[in-house]
């Protein structure tokens, strides 16, 4: 029998194909329902952002309605919420430092801090609560820089020579080994110990009291016949049993006051030439003194007129600079340098050698990308101009000369700021830990250096090279840290008056900053506030 083909017999590969297509249609089903969830995912993140972003802006725009608000009036301490943008719960606190914001309002003569807490809402009823710390500094005009010693204990100075003032201002001054003094030495929360030829070519006004054994020392200079005072406010004794008596006891042989001799208390002067008037307000005792015999002028304590300005007021005035890393605080016409990562050991002096373009006149040198350790080198040259060399608090700061550095007309000012780590707190706030060494500035031998240098460091500046005897020009103005092996305070110094507009203005001497061609009451300066901190709850 034969079998008739039919012409329309199913081809069998026509089931595959269609169950390819129906799994192509499924695959793409499910592709598309993922990147459809997906862009729903997407977009209420995005929403979700968003909403969190404008809380945040708003956060924000309450802290500075809040900032604007205070510095209007003093004692603002919260504002009403806002619905545009919309912030809530917006405060401030005032104080001294972070540490202290009882203040009722905010000081408008004194270095403060001011926090503020504001709370910003965003469109999907986001929140975001902003805790904001701005540093409102007041800096004094011709303030007490130089030679100031900021240190918490005693200080020693020990085989050197400082022309300006010297400020000694928590603790006793004292000075055991040949050293020379130009200028005043003020120590206005402590006394005076010398036990060696340790000259003051100046005035020396203690609130304690001051005891002198040294052979040869001489308070004053016979030409100047404004110098040569021995002052003591309260004139009690310091130091436990072993201290000095209460007064001013003076037993030096062929040693010479050149001028008076104040006390609130007993004194006694031995073997000592006296050229002024010896005032006090207890018994005072003489053996061997002469030119002329001196003669008791008994005074309830001494004359007002003996501390100008008062103790109190040179220990406010020379209250701690504190200078944290904004950049803004320098002003304009700088020319900004970042220091990259991997360049933290950097020679300066081909950048210092260029002048400043594009209408600055200033250098600014950034290290904020080297977060341990900075060498600042100059190895020779002359510098052009003014540079400020900005530090974060978590570096080391060292700054190395190896070449004769000269300079023109006017002398070029150089500012190495180890930022302070903590600005809002008053005091000089370290950020590296105490076991780490302290900044160090390390000169070679017989090299001179024209430029002014500023060093400004929390941690206290030492010297690896172990020179007692550097010699440089311009401010000193550091903490002390007697831990470090390498502390070093004993260069020969020269203060410079130094000025960096609108954040510093240094002078030398205290009554420079009182008297200023003026009145005789203390010029000061208040800056605009700092963002110093901010942190998100």
């Amino acid at each position: 029998m034969r079998f008739l083909r039919h012409e329309h017999d199913e081809d069998p590969e026509s089931g595959v194909a269609l169950v390819m297509v129906v799994v192509v249609m499924l695959v793409g089903f499910v592709i598309a329902s993922l990147i459809g969830a997906s862009l729903l995912f997407t977009l209420k993140a995005n929403q979700t952002n968003k909403s969190q972003t404008e809380a945040f802006v708003a956060a924000e725009s309450g802290r500075d309605a809040m900032l604007a608000a205070v510095m209007a009036n003093g004692c603002t301490k919260s504002i009403s919420d806002s619905s545009t943008p919309v912030y809530k719960n917006v405060s401030a606190l005032f104080g001294s430092d972070a540490a202290h914001l009882t203040d009722n309002c905010l000081s408008s003569s004194a270095t403060a801090t001011i926090q503020i807490t504001s709370t910003g809402v965003g469109p999907g009823g986001d929140q975001t609560t902003v805790v904001s710390q701005y540093q409102r500094l007041v800096t004094t005009d011709q303030q007490p820089g130089g030679s100031l010693a900021y240190f918490s204990g005693t200080f020693k100075l020990t085989q050197s020579t400082y022309k300006g003032d010297v400020v000694i201002r928590d603790g006793n001054y004292t000075c055991t080994s040949q050293s020379t003094i130009t200028g005043d030495l003020w120590v206005p929360r402590g006394g005076v110990d010398i036990s060696a030829k340790c000259n003051v070519n100046g005035n020396i006004y203690a609130r304690d009291a001051i005891r002198i054994t040294g052979s040869q020392t001489v308070i004053g200079t016979q030409t100047d016949a404004t110098t040569g005072t021995l002052a003591c406010q309260n004139c009690t004794a310091f130091g436990g049993p072993s201290g000095p008596p209460s007064g001013i006891s003076v037993d030096a042989s062929n040693s010479v006051v050149w001028k008076d001799v104040l006390s609130s208390t007993n004194i006694d002067l031995k073997n000592t030439t006296i050229h002024g008037n010896v005032s006090a307000g207890g018994v005072v005792t003489t053996q061997n003194s002469t030119s002329p015999t001196p003669t008791q002028n008994v005074t309830p304590s001494p004359s007002a007129n003996a501390f100008n300005p008062s103790l109190d007021d040179v220990y406010a005035m020379t209250n701690w600079l504190d200078i944290g890393f904004d950049k803004s605080q320098w002003g304009t016409n700088v020319q900004w340098k970042t220091i990259a990562a991997g360049n933290c050991s950097y020679n300066v002096s081909s950048d210092l050698q260029t002048p400043p373009t594009g209408g600055n006149t200033r250098f600014g040198f950034d290290y904020s990308n080297c977060p341990t350790n900075v060498t600042i080198t100059m190895g020779g040259g002359v510098v052009t101009a003014s540079a400020v060399f900005l530090v974060p608090a978590s570096a080391i700061m060292n700054v190395n000369v190896t070449g004769n550095v000269s300079s023109g007309s006017p002398v070029p000012q150089l500012f190495f700021i180890h930022a302070d780590a903590n600005p809002t707190l008053a005091g000089p706030n370290c950020g590296p830990s105490p076991t780490q060494p302290v900044d160090t500035y390390n000169q070679s031998n017989n090299l001179t250096v024209a430029p002014y240098l500023m060093f400004y460091t929390p941690c206290g500046l030492g010297n690896n090279l172990n020179q007692n005897q550097v010699m440089f020009s311009g401010q000193f103005y550091a903490a002390d840290n007697e831990t470090s092996p390498n502390h070093w305070v004993q260069p020969n110094f020269t203060c410079q008056p130094m000025a960096w507009t609108p954040l510093i203005n240094l002078g030398c001497y205290i009554k420079d900053a009182v008297l200023n061609g003026n009145n005789g009451t203390i010029q000061t300066t208040v800056h605009p506030p700092s963002l110093s901190s901010q942190m998100e709850q």
